[in-house]
C-alpha cells in the first residue's frame, strides 16, 4: 500500500486538470470571516516587521487572514495571526513573494521554519510549522501541496459488555481477597453498571449521595449544576451498591480518601485480581455504556435516558444505536407493529 506521504507519478493531462482545479479554487472570492475576527485584524500589529515595512507586511498578512473563514475558534485564530504575521515579515526581509499564494506555499513555509528554528524553541516552531502547513493546505491546495490524509476513524463510545463478560466481571467482584478492593469494586459496579455514573462522577461521591430506601430501592445523586440528578439504581445492582457503601460514614468518600483524584476508578480496577487470563478488562466507562445500552433496549423515552445519564446530546445514543443487530431488531417486531 502506498504511504500517505508518497506521491505516485501523474500524467501531463492529470497535472493540467489538477492545476485547472487549483486555479479555480484560489481565484474564488474569500468568504467573510466572523466579525470578532475582523475586529482583531483591524487592531493587529505585525511586531516582527521593521517599522518601515509595517504597511506592506500588514497588507500581505491581511490578504491571508481574510481567507480564514473556516477558523471559528478565537484562540486558534489568534495563533494563526501570529504565525502568518511572522511568516510575512520574514518573507519580505528575504525578498520572497509575499502575495497570499506565495506565503501559503509549503516550500516557502519550510524555508521559513528552517531559517528560524535555530534561534528559538524548537517545539514552538514545530507547532508553528504544523499550523502554517495546515493553513496552506486549506487555502492554497494544488499539486505541490502534500496529499491530505484521511483521518483515522475511532469509536466515540466503547462497546457495551456482553452478558458473558458481565458474568465474568461479577465473579471477579465476588472473589477478591482484599476487603477494601471488594467493597470499592462493588461500589463501582453499583454506581456505573447500576446507575450509569461516569468516571468523573466517582471522584467526589460520598455515602450521603446514596439514599437506601429499603424495599423501595436505592437512589443515587450524580453530577453537578445542570447535570445534577437523582436516579434509582437498577434492581439487579442494588446488592452491589449496598456492599459498596457498607461501613461508610455519611461524609466518607465512596472510593479512596482524597477528592478530585484522576483515574480513581482505574486505580481500584487495576488492583482487582482477575480469574484467568481471558477475564475481561474492567473499565468504568464500559460499565456506564452497558447501562445506557440496557436503557435503550427498554421502553424508556429518549429524553428520560438523556437526563438520567447526564448526557447533553444524543451522540452517545446514536453511536450505540448503530450497533444493534438484525436479531435485536427482530425481537422488537411486536413493538414496531404497535402491538400492546
Amino acid at each position: 500500500m502506498m504511504k500517505a506521504s508518497t506521491k505516485g507519478k501523474i500524467s501531463k493531462a492529470q497535472a493540467q486538470r489538477m492545476n485547472a482545479t487549483h486555479s479555480a479554487t484560489v481565484k474564488q472570492s474569500p468568504k467573510e470571516i466572523p466579525k470578532i475576527h475582523q475586529g482583531l485584524l483591524e487592531k493587529y500589529v505585525c511586531k516582527a516587521a521593521d517599522e518601515k515595512d509595517q504597511e506592506v507586511v500588514h497588507e500581505a498578512f491581511i490578504a491571508v487572514m481574510e481567507r480564514t473563514s473556516h477558523i471559528l475558534s478565537k484562540s486558534f485564530f489568534i495563533k494563526n495571526c501570529s504565525d502568518v504575521a511572522n511568516l510575512a515579515a520574514w518573507a519580505h526581509r528575504m525578498q520572497r513573494d509575499i502575495s497570499w499564494q506565495g506565503l501559503m506555499s509549503h516550500e516557502v513555509i519550510s524555508d521559513y521554519i528552517r531559517s528560524v528554528i535555530t534561534t528559538g524553541n524548537s517545539a514552538h516552531y514545530s507547532q508553528r510549522l504544523r499550523r502554517l502547513k495546515s493553513l496552506a493546505s486549506h487555502l492554497n491546495p494544488g499539486i505541490t501541496a502534500p496529499p491530505q490524509v484521511a483521518p483515522v476513524g475511532h469509536k466515540a463510545v466503547s462497546d457495551p459488555y456482553t452478558y458473558i463478560e458481565m458474568a465474568a466481571i461479577t465473579r471477579i467482584a465476588s472473589t477478591q481477597q482484599n476487603e477494601s478492593i471488594t467493597r470499592q469494586l462493588a461500589f463501582i459496579l453499583g454506581a456505573c453498571r447500576g446507575a450509569g455514573a461516569g468516571v468523573t462522577d466517582l471522584r467526589d461521591l460520598r455515602r450521603n449521595h446514596i439514599d437506601d430506601r429499603g424495599v423501595d430501592g436505592i437512589y443515587i445523586t450524580l453530577g453537578v449544576g445542570e447535570r445534577k440528578r437523582t436516579i434509582p439504581v437498577r434492581r439487579d445492582w442494588e446488592d452491589y451498591m449496598r456492599r459498596g457503601i457498607s461501613g461508610l460514614s455519611a461524609t466518607s468518600l465512596a472510593i479512596g480518601t482524597v477528592r478530585n483524584r484522576k483515574n480513581i476508578a482505574g486505580e481500584v480496577l487495576g488492583r482487582a485480581v482477575a480469574l484467568g487470563k481471558d477475564a475481561p478488562h474492567i473499565e468504568a466507562g464500559r460499565l456506564r455504556t452497558t447501562y445506557i445500552a440496557e436503557l435503550m433496549s427498554e421502553a424508556i423515552p429518549v429524553q428520560v435516558i438523556l437526563n438520567a445519564t447526564g448526557l447533553v446530546g444524543a451522540r452517545t445514543l446514536t453511536d450505540l444505536a448503530r450497533r444493534f443487530t438484525q436479531e435485536e431488531i427482530n425481537s422488537c417486531f411486536g413493538e414496531l407493529r404497535g402491538e400492546k
